[in-house]
């Protein structure tokens, strides 16, 4: 794992006009109850989002009179894309400028269109053949995370499952994946913003230092990039 160097701290120092904001009260922090790892594949967070992003699109997601996941829309209480439970909390991924990401699968040989599995939600990627692909457990498959574009903004904060008020966080770890370097922006328990404008891909950075005591973290493909970014996941301290 490589730690920022010094010409970063030089970058956050210099780059990071603040924006303050007055914004409802949040939960403190640093009472930690312990450390969760959002790799993607989590099991309650992939059986909650709109038929399990079968076709590795991850879109807002509500509940229906009925009780079925389904697209958000004006009619929920609630609604969520990534919701990946933490203790108490509830860690959110959401899409900002579009209306998704995609939970793309690590297996390449999931690469065949199933047939709907009987829930009427339709088909999905699997294993096989065009001409025989069967249904595989969707909640149960290893995923990345992949923007739409280059200027796609996710926003990732964490969720009192009680309140569902925003809560303090820290963010230590973040893994850039894939070929694209992102910018990283975090918003502190005063209304500051802090960012890097670049991280580079194919690194675990450690951003622990700096992104403690936060409210909400936001990313999107650095400006050097030209096209979608990579994220094989994070660390979060509840």
């Amino acid at each position: 794992m490589r730690e920022m160097g010094r010409y970063m701290l030089l970058g956050l120092v210099v780059m990071l006009p603040t924006f303050t904001f007055f914004t409802e009260h949040a939960a403190d922090a640093h009472e930690w109850l312990g450390t969760c790892y959002v790799d993607w594949d989590n099991h309650f967070a992939l059986t909650n989002v709109y038929a399990q992003a079968r076709t590795t699109f991850a879109v807002p997601t509500g509940i229906s009179p009925s009780g079925q996941r389904e697209p958000c829309n004006d009619g929920h209480a609630a609604c969520w894309t990534y919701r990946h439970r933490c203790f108490n909390d509830y860690i959110n991924v959401e899409p900002m400028n579009y209306g998704h990401f995609h939970l793309s699968f690590e297996d390449p040989d999931m690469d065949c269109f199933t047939p709907d599995p009987g829930d009427g939600l339709g088909g999905g990627f699997g294993r096989g053949t065009p001409a025989s692909c069967p249904v595989v457990d969707w909640t149960n498959e290893r995923r990345v995370m992949h923007s739409h574009v280059q200027d796609h903004w996710i926003k990732i904060w964490l969720e009192d499952r009680v309140s569902h008020k925003p809560r303090v966080f820290d963010l230590p770890w973040i893994w850039v994946a894939g070929d694209q370097p992102i910018q990283f922006w975090f918003k502190k328990t005063d209304g500051s913003w802090w960012y890097w404008s670049e991280l580079n891909h194919s690194t675990i950075w450690n951003v622990s230092t700096w992104v403690h005591d936060v409210v909400e973290v936001r990313i999107r493909g650095a400006n050097s990039g030209f096209g979608p970014y990579t994220l094989n996941g994070f660390y979060v301290q509840d």
